[in-house]
């Protein structure tokens, strides 16, 4: 049986599904995300943007803020960020006395997706690029969602 198992590790490695999701490797596997993009489905009567800027090989910076006329009505402070051989999408908002962290949990090459299994909501939060449109979602990983739709201005 000893001899057996290599063999059986072997061939169980070369049938396994192989999936179109990876770990992260490095931030810059997401400068996709980087620039200025509005979002096309803002609740009626306002504006939103989200905005992304490259600040360190290690750190990218975003905010988000929504106008109602020329008034600011909500903001968010975003960052990505890698530490070690993790990444963290960060957000700061005032609903949250302190920033809250996603961990990333899986990427390809026009998207991913962070968790926080103990958040209250969201508890997922992906990107993705799909034609020419970045749509961002958040989720408590099961029925509740919502997306925000955007298009990218440079």
């Amino acid at each position: 049986m000893k001899k057996l198992l290599p063999l059986f590790l072997t061939l169980a490695a070369l049938v396994a599904p192989h999936s179109s999701h990876q770990k992260p490797q490095g931030i810059d596997e997401l400068s996709w995300l980087l620039g200025q993009w509005q979002r096309l489905n803002a609740p009626p009567g306002t504006t939103a943007f989200e905005f992304w800027e490259k600040q360190t090989d290690t750190e990218y910076k975003g905010i988000g803020f929504t106008l109602k006329d020329t008034d600011t009505v909500f903001v968010e402070h975003l960052q990505l960020l890698q530490e070690d051989n993790a990444l963290f999408y960060i957000a700061k908002v005032a609903e949250n006395d302190n920033p809250v962290r996603f961990r990333l949990t899986y990427t390809n090459a026009d998207g991913f997706i962070c968790e926080n299994p103990e958040h209250d909501f969201p508890k997922v939060i992906s990107y993705k690029l799909e034609q020419n449109k970045l749509i961002a979602s958040i989720s408590d990983g099961a029925s509740r969602k919502k997306d925000f739709v955007f298009n990218k201005l440079n």
